[in-house]
């Protein structure tokens, strides 16, 4: 009997052994595993890749691109890395208070940032929030950018969602309408002025409207 009764419970643990692999093997060729560790892998670019530097002036910028210049921040991926926020505390990936911190002293470092009626500079210092490369003031990198900070503040609330209306309020969207083909710009800079090209056609510009 001892034997019988053995061989029963092998027989059941590896039945079970079966089962778990073929549902595990099932699951990581699914395509929601891929399109979940695909969300995690980028969430956690745009919250690693921060200045999380609390006495720096450029607290919460994103760094541009990996690899590439560890100093060069971009406000695109800044608009994106505020986005992400709820996205990772709506998934547990990091809690509230951690995503609200981050949120608010990020929009206090836009605030503070130089821009040229509400834009701002594409490229900018990671530690100094300055501009660099001699970039251009954008359109459209300033649209990705007030997609974040939007975002945070309708999902946050409180002193976000102030922080958030007065970095969006202040833009002056007219200045940047080509008046003769009622077309947006799509950069200016203190050496070139408003570069003379029309966006007619889809594009990420399209988020400004």
């Amino acid at each position: 009997m001892g034997d019988i009764n053995e061989k029963r419970i092998l027989t059941i643990f590896l039945s079970i052994v079966l089962f778990l692999s073929i549902i595990g093997v099932y699951y990581i060729n699914s395509p929601k595993y891929y399109l979940n560790k695909e969300a995690k892998l980028s969430f956690k670019y745009f919250w690693e890749q921060a200045n999380i530097d609390e006495n720096s002036p450029g607290y919460g910028l994103v760094r541009d691109r990996y690899p590439g210049d560890s100093q060069i921040a971009s406000i695109a991926a800044t608009g994106f890395g505020l986005a992400a926020i709820p996205i990772g505390v709506e998934n547990d990936w990091i809690s509230y208070e951690e995503g609200y911190k981050r949120a608010e002293k990020t929009l206090d470092t836009i605030l503070n940032m130089e821009n040229f009626h509400g834009f701002y500079y594409h490229f900018v210092n990671m530690d100094t929030g300055e501009r660099e490369w001699n970039s251009e003031v954008s359109s459209i990198d300033t649209a990705l950018l007030m997609c974040g900070v939007i975002t945070v503040g309708e999902y946050f609330g409180g002193q976000v969602k102030e922080k958030s209306d007065k970095i969006f309020n202040r833009i002056n969207w007219d200045i940047f309408v080509d008046k003769n083909r009622n077309m947006f710009y799509m950069s200016y800079s203190p050496e070139r002025d408003f570069r003379d090209i029309g966006i007619s056609m889809p594009s990420s510009l399209l988020c400004i409207f």
